[in-house]
């Protein structure tokens, strides 16, 4: 549109220009014509030459002065000929230039329809494509801009049960060990509860254990963030009789999104403590000390007694006996143990419920 215009304007400036020199050669040829016209009259009136000079010149015997009459007489004819002709060419190039000015018109014309034409063809597209994108995002669960493979929640969900029907292609063992006996045989169908051609299979296989245990524990992203490999926990398994034991974190795993569950990060623990009674299938909780101090005086909580908003112990003499209320001022508090600032020194002996038992150091209560 812009080029149209200039050169639409530049063109109208040119005719301008050009109109001018036209007038000027027009002008100059009706000088000369009028100045020719005046010389022959005056040469005709001075020798006496009547209106019909030309022919009196060519009649015999000659007049004396026709030879100059005649040079007058051709003058002016050439004079209005060039008048003539300079009129002529100044039409002609004055319709040339309408129509040149009326040609750029229609392009500048046209430049105009194609932009507005243009510009609502691109919003035509914008729309279109804002509609698709709207559609592709409600395809596959997007509800935000500038999405990350993470924010397409439909798209993670059938990856995550795509994974999930992979994982069930697999027969995975509970626990690590060694296989000692396989009750199948191949060819045979082995869902859960499998069949053989005599009635069910009772065990795909048997493993021996190696002693190593793990127990896996889903954490939200919040608390998932605050734990680290190797860090020190404590599982509680309720259906033993001794419940508690100690262990650690070997891996920690990002867990995508599925139907019933948030995302979240998964850890593994290895049982580090007594693990004897452990069995493939058992049910724990975990616990994982994400802060605490080192090289500080501990006591149980279950050795905590609260009175009137005070802490005591029950502490023994030198001796071992006569168990004393003690007050302690007592610091950082976990959940199994608490850190003790003052009342006791270590390898005092405490009473607990049932027992005896000494204060320790430990690195994290």
């Amino acid at each position: 549109v812009t080029a149209a215009l200039n050169s639409l304007n530049a063109v109208k400036a040119q005719i301008q220009v050009k109109a001018s020199n036209y007038q000027d050669a027009v002008n100059q040829a009706q000088v000369a014509a009028a100045s020719a016209r005046s010389a022959l009259n005056s040469y005709a009136t001075l020798n006496n030459f009547t209106n019909d000079g030309f022919r009196t010149c060519y009649s015999s015997p000659p007049i004396p002065g026709c030879a100059q009459f005649m040079q007058y007489y051709f003058a002016l004819q050439s004079a209005e000929i060039a008048l003539t002709t300079g009129n002529q060419n100044q039409s002609i190039n004055k319709q040339s230039d309408d129509i040149q000015i009326s040609n750029l018109n229609v392009t500048y014309q046209n430049a105009l329809y194609q932009q507005t034409s243009g510009q609502q063809k691109d919003i035509q597209a914008i729309a279109a494509a804002q509609r698709s994108y709207a559609t592709l995002a409600s395809q596959f669960g997007v509800s935000v801009l500038n999405p990350t493979p993470e924010d397409f929640v439909l798209a993670q969900l059938t990856i995550a049960a795509a994974q999930r029907a992979l994982d069930d292609t697999y027969i995975r063992s509970p626990m690590a060990g060694v296989i000692t006996d396989v009750g199948a045989r191949l060819g045979q169908n082995a869902p859960g509860g499998a069949y053989n051609s005599s009635g069910k299979i009772e065990s795909l296989f048997t493993i021996t254990s190696d002693g190593m245990y793990q127990l896996q524990c889903d954490f939200s992203l919040e608390d998932g963030l605050q734990i680290r490999t190797g860090a020190v926990a404590s599982l509680t398994f309720v259906t033993l009789k001794n419940p508690v034991r100690e262990a650690k974190i070997v891996s920690i795993t990002k867990m995508p999104p599925n139907q019933d569950t948030p995302p979240s990060y998964r850890a593994s623990f290895e049982i580090t403590g007594q693990k004897d009674d452990i069995y493939p299938g058992l049910d724990g909780t975990a616990e994982v000390a994400i802060r605490g101090l080192t090289n500080v005086l501990i006591v149980p909580n279950l050795a905590v007694i609260t009175k009137t908003g005070n802490t005591y112990v029950r502490k023994f003499d030198e001796k071992g006996k006569n168990p004393v209320l003690t007050p302690v001022v007592l610091g950082l508090v976990g959940k199994s143990t608490s850190q003790v600032i003052s009342g006791l020194v270590f390898g005092d002996l405490i009473e607990l419920p049932g027992k005896e038992l000494s204060t320790e150091k430990s690195a994290k209560p």
